[in-house]
């Protein structure tokens, strides 16, 4: 009788992989001058996409998740191609240059904001589904917010729960929202931009400023998803019995 046997791959073991985590949120947490990305977000993507491919192998949330990802690093991809096309090919004529930036801003800030939407709910609602599937103890456990506030001279104490998983979610969301409009709106100087007229006064003479400006505000946004993500990863790292529970699956 012959008798059939399945060959494991370490690499494809499911564990906490907290390092890589932390490390991709410190490189999507770098801001963006216009297209310039100092640290391309691929790299953050290509770390992410290689977490949570064991995962995406056992839940069909997880695997659309993946296919999000996906999709922002081609975003990604594309953005670093921006780069060429506007500093070279374009360097001859500058007074085309406002006006590309600016596109190619907007299309990349407007496809990241729509991936990133279903990206953070499938991923947030597979997590989730594995934890209570496996009996997990991690990805479900409880967040609370208190909230006080002040009605009539009295006080008030709102409470809110979540999971560690929906605030990690909204982090994401957060950042990645508030950083790609933040990358928007210095270049929006460019409608006043009119080349060869000195008679009209154009907002655009400004734009490096407003670029430092939003990029130390996005540098904020930064922090605070850092710090947020090594949270996340802490807290997902204690439960060795049910990453074993996981691969058996």
């Amino acid at each position: 009788m012959n008798t059939a046997s399945t060959p494991s791959v370490p690499n494809a073991k499911i564990r906490p992989r907290s390092a890589l985590l932390i490390i991709s949120a410190l490189i999507l947490a770098f801001p963006k001058l216009y297209v310039i990305d100092l640290i391309p977000d691929a790299i953050a993507c290509f770390l992410l996409l290689y977490v949570i491919a064991p995962y995406a192998v056992i839940d069909s949330h997880l695997a659309e998740a993946q296919r999000y990802l996906e999709h922002m690093l081609l975003i990604s991809v594309a953005q670093l191609i921006s780069i060429p096309f506007i500093l070279i090919y374009l360097a001859p004529s500058p007074q085309e240059q406002p006006m590309s930036v600016l596109l190619c801003c907007f299309v990349f800030a407007f496809f990241r904001i729509k991936t990133v939407i279903p990206l953070t709910r499938e991923l947030g609602d597979g997590l989730m589904y594995l934890d209570t599937r496996n009996d997990g103890t991690m990805f479900c456990q409880s967040y609370t917010r208190r909230v006080r506030r002040l009605r009539k001279g009295k006080r008030r104490v709102r409470v809110y729960h979540y999971s560690v998983t929906d605030r990690m979610m909204r982090s994401v969301r957060t950042f990645v929202i508030a950083t790609s409009i933040l990358n928007v709106l210095p270049e929006l100087t460019a409608l006043t931009y009119i080349p060869d007229d000195d008679t009209v006064y154009s907002l655009y003479d400004f734009v490096a400023l407003l670029r430092g400006f939003a990029m130390i505000v996005a540098l904020i946004f930064g922090v605070v998803f850092v710090c947020r993500a090594v949270r996340f990863a802490r807290d997902i790292r204690t439960d060795t019995a049910y990453y074993q529970r996981l691969n058996a699956l």
